[in-house]
């Protein structure tokens, strides 16, 4: 059985770290397995951010993380500012969703797990959480291959598709997510039905 929860201590978010690192190299998001994880861990464990993890008999499986929007910005604040603009104009409370990384090797080695019940665990985790701390949107910068996920989820294209240097030059997109509308979707049943797990009502 896999479980889902929020990291509350520095070994726990050392191992996030690590696992984002892992996958992150396997996509060729980073260049080398020497490379510093200082980019992948800038925002993890600060006050603004909130990681967490899918565990499969003690083992990190799969961690995601929300940054709230700070002094300090967004992560994707070095590409898509001007898109975010008008939401911050508007007073709305922003957090982006992040360093979201499943361990696809530990997911086949045990055939009790399947990648995509992990990867909608995690997001559900987030949604709780947004839902319970009154944020008004989640903002995303994804990769075009992983787009057609976020879209099935409410996602909405904010931006162009550029080069995202933090990454290796990978290409991002930027998308908004409504947590007003995902509300209406939980009163209806619809999210639920969609990803076949439980949020807030």
């Amino acid at each position: 059985m896999i479980s889902f929860a929020k990291i509350q201590t520095e070994k726990g978010l050392q191992a996030a770290v690590e696992l984002v690192r892992k996958v992150y190299l396997a996509r060729g998001y980073l260049s080398s397995d020497s490379v510093k994880t200082d980019m992948i861990s800038k925002y993890l464990g600060k006050e603004q951010t909130v990681t967490f993890s899918a565990n499969r008999k003690g083992l990190m499986v799969g961690t995601i993380s929300v940054v709230a929007d700070s002094d300090a910005g967004f992560p994707m604040d070095d590409l898509y500012r001007q898109e975010i603009k008008s939401y911050r104009d508007q007073g709305a409370k922003l957090g982006e969703v992040c360093q979201f990384a499943v361990d696809k090797k530990s997911v086949e080695l045990d055939k009790s797990l399947d990648e995509k019940e992990v990867s909608l665990g995690l997001f559900s985790s987030v949604l709780n959480y947004g839902l319970a701390n009154q944020f008004h949107y989640f903002i995303f910068a994804v990769n075009p291959k992983h787009a057609p996920f976020y879209k099935v989820l409410g996602c909405e294209q904010i931006g162009e598709e550029k080069s995202y240097g933090s990454v290796n030059g990978a290409p991002a997109i930027p998308y908004i997510l409504d947590l007003n509308e995902i509300k209406t979707d939980v009163k209806n049943g619809t999210l639920k039905n969609m990803i076949g797990r439980k949020i807030l009502s």
